[in-house]
């Protein structure tokens, strides 16, 4: 069984994006970064609003919340 990849991880690996340099850009450590791009790790509200930024809302802040626990709306 092949594991999903995180969408920061298909973000880094399709733009050749070094991890080192990207988590210092978003303003964590390369070992925390790491458990957000494994997906053992969600970041916090403030660093997903980076990484969004970062990736120009290519990888969404909604990503690293867990499918079936999205806010109901109404």
């Amino acid at each position: 069984m092949t594991e999903k990849k995180t969408d920061l991880a298909v973000f880094l690996e399709e733009n050749c994006i070094n991890n080192v340099k990207f988590a210092k850009k978003v303003g964590v450590t390369h070992t925390t970064f790491m458990k957000y791009v494994r997906g053992t790790q969600a970041p916090s509200i403030s660093t997903a609003a980076a990484i969004q930024e970062a990736t120009n809302g290519k990888v969404k802040l909604t990503s690293w919340i867990p499918k079936g626990k999205e806010p109901r709306s109404g």
